[in-house]
């Protein structure tokens, strides 16, 4: 949901946008597309966009978690 933070190892991006199959995607192909371009609607209806950055290349063994804002807006 938007607001929500992706978590990349040591590194959170706050989501702004979610599309109507990423989750879909993401519990039936084990696949989720991050975008960091900070759009409130997203380009694809499997993206997920997060605020607009970097993203950063996770490390072999590191994690990937996605945690629920406390107020998702």
């Amino acid at each position: 949901e938007r607001g929500d933070v992706v978590e990349i190892g040591s590194h959170a991006h706050r989501v702004t946008a979610v599309g109507d199959i990423s989750g879909d995607n993401f519990r039936n192909l084990g696949h989720v597309t991050f975008k960091m371009n900070g759009l409130k609607e997203v380009e694809l209806p499997g993206d997920v966009s997060l605020e607009q950055g970097s993203l950063l290349v996770p490390e072999v063994g590191g994690t990937i978690r996605i945690r629920r804002s406390e107020v998702a807006s």
